[in-house]
C-alpha cells in the first residue's frame, strides 16, 4: 500500500471529503501557523491511501466547502494524486491570518488542532509583538535576489517620462540603488525585495462575483510578485476586464479611481502583518482591502479635504513608484478620489476589518445602471419622502419624464401615493 510522508506540520490526511466540519478545522489551524498546507483525501491517518471518489463534482464540492466555511476565503488547488487516482491533493495557501470557522479560531501545534479565542490566537502567532513595517530596514541578501533587468527597465522609464533625472544617465546597479535609498550600510532594505524581489514577495487576489446580495464567484485571480509587478498585473486587469464586463463607461467610473485605491493599497500597507492585497469585485462595488491599520484618529474625508496633513508610510516604496506615474509624493492620493466623488456622486468609506487590516470600498450608483422605472422604484424603496426634482438628479432625467413614469407606476398599481404632494410620500407595492 503506498504511504505518504507525514512528519510536516502542513500536511493532513483524511480519508473522506463528505463532511467540511471534520476537515476545515484543521485546515484553518493549518493556515494559522504555516500559512499554507497540503490536505489529502482517500488517505488514513497512518499516511496509507486508501482511495476514495473523485470527479469534477467532487472539484466542485470541495470548493465550495473551502469557500462557504473559511473566513478570509482561500482557493485551494484540487488535483488527484499522481501516483493514485483515487486519492485527491488539495493544495491551499492564505496570507491574511487569522482564519476562521464559524466564528472560530484554530492553530496547530505538532499534532493537535487547538482551539482559541480571537485574543489568544493572535498572541500564539505574535502579532500583538510586531512593531511598524520600517521599509528602510536592511536585511541580509545580496543583488541576486533583486530583478536586475526591472530596475534598469524602471530607471529608462523613469528618465523617459521625466520623472527622474540623474546626474548620471548611464545605469549602474550600484549607483542606482544607493540614490534611490534601497541599500542601507552596504546591504539591502525591506523596500528594494518589495519593489525588485525575484522571489515573489507578495500576491495579490482579485475575486469577482456575480452580485452582492447572494454572491457567487465567478473568477478568482491569484498571482504572486514584487509590487511592480503585481501593479502591472492588476490595474490593466481591473480596467480592461472589470470595466468592460459589467458595461461601465469610463465617464462613469474613471480608471483613475482604480490606480488611486489599488496603488494606495501597496503605498500605505503595514507588510509585517501580511503580504497579501485582496480586491473584490461586484457590478457596483471594488473593495480593496490591504494589511495594516488606518491612523485611528482619522477619517478618509480629514485627508480628502486636507482638514489633516497627508500621511505616507512607505515614502521609499512611493518615490519608485512616483517615478513611474503609479503615486505622488505629495500625499493628494485621498484628495483625487474625493474630487471625483464629488463629480460623479458615489461615495467612499472606509471600514475597519479587524485590528490588523483595513478595506476601502468604493460604490457607484446602481440606480445609473437600471431602467428609470426600475431605478425609480429602487429609489422610492429606500426614500419614500422624496421629491420628483430629486429623483431627476438621481437618474439624469427631466423632472417632466420622472412625473411621467411615476404616472404610468401608479397605474399599473406598483406604486401608491398617501398624503398630499407637498407632505404626502410613496409606498412600493410588491
Amino acid at each position: 500500500m503506498y504511504k505518504l510522508p507525514s512528519n510536516n506540520e502542513s500536511i493532513l490526511f483524511f480519508e473522506e471529503y463528505t463532511k467540511p466540519e471534520n476537515y476545515i478545522p484543521s485546515v484553518i489551524a493549518v493556515l494559522n501557523k504555516c500559512g499554507f498546507g497540503t490536505l489529502y483525501f482517500g488517505v488514513n491517518k497512518l499516511g496509507e491511501v486508501i482511495g476514495t471518489k473523485y470527479s469534477k463534482s467532487t472539484i466542485a464540492l470541495i470548493n465550495k466547502d473551502f469557500e462557504k466555511n473559511i473566513v478570509p476565503n482561500i482557493f485551494p488547488s484540487i488535483t488527484p494524486l499522481k501516483e493514485n487516482s483515487n486519492a485527491i491533493k488539495v493544495s491551499f495557501e492564505g496570507l491574511s491570518k487569522p482564519y476562521s470557522y464559524k466564528g472560530k479560531y484554530y492553530l496547530k501545534d505538532h499534532n493537535d488542532i487547538r482551539s482559541l479565542d480571537y485574543e489568544s490566537l493572535m498572541r500564539e502567532i505574535n502579532y500583538y509583538d510586531k512593531p511598524y513595517f520600517k521599509e528602510d530596514e536592511e536585511v541580509s541578501a545580496n543583488n541576486r535576489v533583486i530583478d536586475e533587468q526591472l530596475i534598469r527597465n524602471t530607471f529608462e522609464c523613469a528618465i523617459k517620462v521625466k520623472k527622474y533625472s540623474p546626474k548620471e544617465k548611464k545605469f549602474s546597479l550600484k549607483n542606482t540603488l544607493l540614490n534611490w535609498g534601497l541599500t542601507k550600510n552596504n546591504k539591502l532594505t525591506k523596500a528594494a525585495i518589495l519593489l525588485f524581489g525575484k522571489k515573489l514577495p507578495l500576491s495579490i487576489t482579485i475575486n469577482t462575483y456575480n452580485n452582492e446580495k447572494n454572491p457567487k464567484l465567478i473568477d478568482s485571480k491569484f498571482v504572486k510578485g514584487n509590487i511592480l509587478s503585481l501593479l502591472k498585473f492588476a490595474l490593466p486587469y481591473l480596467k480592461d476586464t472589470y470595466l468592460e464586463k459589467y458595461n461601465i463607461k469610463g465617464k462613469d467610473y474613471p480608471s483613475k479611481i482604480i490606480d488611486e485605491i489599488v496603488v494606495n493599497a501597496f503605498l500605505h500597507a503595514n507588510y509585517n502583518y501580511g503580504n497579501e492585497i485582496k480586491i473584490s469585485l461586484t457590478p457596483y462595488k471594488i473593495s480593496v482591502l490591504n494589511p495594516g491599520t488606518f491612523p485611528s484618529e482619522y477619517l478618509p474625508e480629514d485627508f480628502g479635504f486636507t482638514r489633516a496633513q497627508p500621511i505616507i508610510n512607505n515614502k521609499l516604496i512611493g518615490k519608485i513608484l512616483s517615478y513611474l506615474g503609479y503615486a505622488s509624493l505629495n500625499g493628494k492620493g485621498y484628495k483625487t478620489l474625493f474630487e471625483i466623488k464629488k463629480e460623479l456622486k458615489p461615495f467612499l468609506i472606509k471600514q475597519i476589518d479587524n485590528e490588523f487590516e483595513f478595506t476601502y470600498f468604493f460604490y457607484h450608483d446602481k440606480n445609473k445602471y437600471l431602467s428609470p422605472d426600475k431605478a425609480i422604484l429602487s429609489i422610492l424603496l429606500q426614500k419614500p419622502f422624496i421629491k420628483a426634482e430629486e429623483i431627476a438628479i438621481k437618474i439624469g432625467k427631466t423632472r417632466r419624464t420622472v412625473q411621467t413614469i411615476l404616472k404610468e407606476l401608479k397605474e399599473k398599481n406598483l406604486i401608491t401615493r398617501k398624503g398630499s404632494k407637498k407632505t404626502g410620500y410613496w409606498i412600493v407595492n410588491k
